[in-house]
Order: structure tokens, then C-alpha cells, then sequence
């Protein structure tokens, strides 16, 4: 929910704080995102058509559909998403989280009912219609994001190579945490609490067109309030944490603020209140709830950790196909995306993601296993009678040989490297025997076609004796004579 009715108040008083923006001007900024809302919202704009999506097991995978539309959209216009989790309530949330339990289980049970209807009744078109109009809302006001689906949905953002934190209690908190201390450049939500936490910027109608950003300073300089003040304001228009005074509308409680400066100050000096016309609540928990605000539990986290990191393709890819049903077609392009914006990253951000070694869908790339899986058919076994040793050479400087190239990964990653940075240089060209310019597609074809040409090698690869190259063209994009 948030603060009741602040959006409009702060329009109406110090309408300076608000200002229009778009995706330009947020490009390559860290933006802190409230991920609960975003789910949510998925969910239910996927409701929207009368049902879930569903896995190969029939369960749900709307969440997982949800924050991989986002979070590529994200990557898309060049922002740098940090996913902020939700973790559990505070007690002091804990009557209006049972409200909204209560509202969703009467959703829930309604649509039971509506299902028995269709299934019993004998119901003409137009009943059907209205029942159908009916479950769509029910749908929307049942949404609920279970424990599960959170671990899920931060599996895949995890692999997206996006930084991702799970609040130790509210993700609001954690954000403004972020903001406060500048590890941010803006917050993400739809609630207007993230204020009240102390974020310093923040972004409403996220990724819309009539997207806009509010700025808490302009908000306290402009209205002439501390931040104590503003909280005090927050707490008598209605918050989560506690009720509040009844009777007292938004433009009142402005004036409040503005003549008393503290809630303990109306309390005690407003006649309005002693007379009983405005009235208390009996469990009224302002000073509990103005902590909060002010020192809610978060995680404390380094800069570093919240940058972008090498997704891991691999995984994704068997992930979203062999668990949540993903067509392969549909992930191959989305994989190939992936590798182009973190390139793109690379070069416009810093301090920079080694792109090169990204996982590359079509190769198993790992080094570890190739440095210790033994080779089961060894081309070059022990004589067991030797020759004697040759004599020594007569030239006293030979020249050294090349430094010898030990697994695939290596020429894998000499290979890639070499194709990106001379990328339309003749020499390269001449190399892989083409004429025309190399742009993207080919390069990634190109690129690829070598990837399989080493993986057919990739026994005689293992061995230090790099005669064993067969590939003319391998052994000169890794500088070995033919």
C-alpha cells in the first residue's frame, strides 16, 4: 500500500519535486528494483487472458516468464537492475498482511465456486461471459508470490549474471539501505513508503512512457520539513505499521505538521484532539513505526556486489528448457542477445565483465574438467625402447619454441579474442578465407563453425605437442606455424 494520498499531497505542495524521464537518461545507471511489485504486476497482466502459463509439470511459470520479460528489457535499454527480494514481514505488518490474506482467500474460494457453476449449470453464452469477466478479477485479486517462486525467479536472475539481494525483512528498507548510501543512483517501485525509508530518488511508472522520478531532497527543502517531519506526515496519512488518527485528511495533516512539527505535539496541543473530534486510535504505534523507518534491518553490501556478473548460459539454457518448457529456438536467440549486451557492457561500463569468457552455449568450456579427466586413447605412449638421446644442437641461441597451448578453453578464448579485436583487418580475413565485411551475424556464425571445429579436435588438443593441430586455420589464429 504504502502512504495513502502522499503522491497527490506532494504534487499539490511542492510540485518541483516530481520531474518526467524516460529510458535515455537512466542508461547505465544502477537502479535499485522493488522485485515484489514486478512479479505482481506480471502475474496479473498474465491473469489478464484468463489463466496462467504453465511447465511441462503443469505448474505455474508466469513468475518465471514474468522476470525474464522485465529483466531483458532491462539489459535491452542498458540499465544495470539490482533485484531486491522481499524477506519476512515485521510484526508490525502483521495486521495488514492478514487483511490482504483474508481478501485473497475469498477471491480464491469465489472462483471455486464460479468453476462449480460451469461445471454443474446448465449456462447460456452470456452467463459464461459474465462468469469468464468474473475469474479474470478474482484471478488478479488471488496473485500471491509464494516463498518457492522467490527462490526460482532469483535462480534465473542469478544466471542472467544480474545482482539480486533477499531483504532481511522488507525489500523497502533494503532499498532506500542502497540509495541513502549512494551504492544507487535510483529505486524502482510503486510505493510511495520508499520515501518515507529515505530513498533518494524515486522511480515511478518504471519503464513507461509516463515514467517519472520524485526527489526526496526537493521534497524536504521545498516544504521546509526534516526528514522526521516528513515521516510524522507519512504516519498520519496511513501507513502500513500502525493506524492512524481518525479524522484527519491529507490536507489537514499538512497543516499539522507544518503548525505542530511532531505527532507528540498534535497529541498533546490540538484542541481538535483533546475535544475528542479528532480521535486516537486505541493501539496508535507512531513511535514504532517512525524507527522503523528510520532503522529498519537490511543487508550492508560493497559496490561490487552489485554489478553485473558473466551469466551463466549453460544452465540457463537446460533450465528454462528441460524445467519450465521453454522453446529451444526461442532460448538459442534469447542466449545470443545475452552475449551482445554484455559485450556492449563491456566496453561502456566499468569495471569490466571479461565477455570472452562467458559460456558459450554450444561448448562445454570447462577448464577444470579438462585439466583433470584423463585422455582414454593417449596418441603418444611410452616407448619402452628408447633411443638414445641426439646430440646437442650446434646453435647456441635457438629460437624458443611457442608456449605451448594445454586445453581447449585456452584456444577457445585466444580464438574469440583474436576474431573480436581484429575483426576487419585483411589479415584475419585472409585467415578465415572470406572477402566481405565481417558484421555481427557472421562473426557470431564464423565464430561458432571454429567452436565446432575445435570440439572435433579436441582429443589432440589435450597434449602440449601442438603439431597435433590438424586445423590450418586454428593454428594460425593461435599463432602456431602450419
Amino acid at each position: 500500500m504504502g502512504v495513502k494520498n502522499l503522491k497527490n499531497l506532494l504534487n499539490d505542495n511542492v510540485p518541483n519535486s516530481f520531474k518526467n524521464t524516460n529510458t535515455k537518461s537512466l542508461k547505465n545507471k544502477k537502479i535499485a528494483i522493488d522485485t515484489s511489485i514486478i512479479l505482481y504486476q506480471s502475474i496479473t497482466a498474465i491473469r489478464g487472458s484468463g489463466s496462467d502459463l504453465k511447465g511441462p509439470d503443469n505448474k505455474s511459470t508466469s513468475h518465471i516468464h514474468g522476470i525474464l520479460i522485465k529483466t531483458l528489457n532491462y539489459l535491452k535499454n542498458d540499465l544495470i537492475p539490482i533485484h531486491i527480494f522481499d524477506g519476512k514481514a515485521p510484526q508490525l505488518k502483521k495486521k495488514i498482511l492478514n487483511d490482504r490474506s483474508k481478501i485473497k482467500k475469498d477471491a480464491i474460494n469465489k472462483l471455486l465456486e464460479l468453476e462449480e457453476r460451469i461445471t454443474t449449470e446448465n449456462l447460456s453464452e452470456k452467463e459464461l461471459d459474465a462468469i469468464e469477466t468474473e475469474k479474470i478479477k478474482l484471478l488478479k485479486s488471488s496473485v500471491s508470490v509464494s516463498y518457492s517462486d522467490t527462490r526460482e525467479v532469483a535462480q534465473i536472475v542469478e544466471l542472467l549474471g544480474v545482482p539480486f539481494i533477499f531483504a532481511p525483512e522488507e525489500a523497502d528498507s533494503q532499498c532506500a539501505y542502497l540509495s541513502r548510501n549512494d551504492l544507487v543512483d535510483y529505486i524502482a517501485s510503486e510505493d510511495m513508503d520508499l520515501l518515507t525509508f529515505g530513498s533518494k530518488k524515486l522511480l515511478k511508472n518504471f519503464m513507461k512512457k509516463d515514467m517519472y522520478e520524485i526527489d526526496l531532497n526537493k521534497i524536504l527543502s521545498d516544504s521546509n520539513f526534516t526528514m522526521d517531519q516528513f515521516i510524522d506526515l507519512c504516519i498520519l496519512l496511513g501507513c502500513d505499521y500502525t493506524d492512524t488518527i481518525y479524522g484527519i485528511g491529507p490536507k489537514k495533516a499538512w497543516e499539522l505538521i507544518k503548525k505542530y512539527e511532531s505527532i507528540e505535539n498534535i497529541i498533546t496541543l490540538e484542541q481538535k484532539i483533546t475535544k475528542a473530534v479528532y480521535k486516537l486510535p486505541d493501539n496508535f504505534r507512531y513511535e514504532e513505526s517512525r524507527e522503523y523507518f528510520k532503522n529498519a534491518r537490511h543487508v550492508q553490501v560493497k559496490s561490487t556486489d552489485l554489478e553485473l556478473k558473466v551469466p551463466k548460459l549453460n544452465e540457463l539454457k537446460k533450465l528454462l528448457i528441460d524445467k519450465y518448457g521453454y522453446d529451444e529456438d526461442n532460448v538459442e536467440h534469447m542466449i545470443k542477445f545475452i552475449r551482445n549486451k554484455y559485450k556492449q557492457y563491456d566496453k561502456n561500463y566499468k569495471p569490466k565483465v571479461k565477455v570472452d569468457k562467458i559460456e558459450d552455449p554450444f561448448l562445454d568450456n570447462s577448464e577444470e574438467e579438462h585439466k583433470h579427466k584423463p585422455n582414454p586413447n593417449p596418441k603418444h605412449k611410452p616407448n619402452p625402447n628408447p633411443k638414445p638421446n641426439p646430440k646437442p644442437n650446434p646453435n647456441p641461441n635457438p629460437k624458443p619454441n611457442p608456449k605451448p597451448i594445454n586445453n581447449i578453453s585456452d584456444i577457445t578464448e585466444k580464438i574469440l579474442s583474436k576474431i573480436e579485436s581484429e575483426k576487419n583487418t585483411l589479415s584475419l580475413k585472409k585467415v578465415l578465407g572470406i572477402n566481405k565485411e565481417i558484421n555481427d551475424d557472421n562473426l557470431t556464425r564464423l565464430t561458432n563453425e571454429l567452436i565446432i571445429k575445435i570440439k572435433e579436435e579436441q582429443d589432440s588438443l589435450k597434449f602440449s605437442d601442438n603439431s597435433t593441430i590438424k586445423s590450418n586455420i586454428i593454428k594460425k589464429l593461435i599463432g602456431v606455424k602450419s
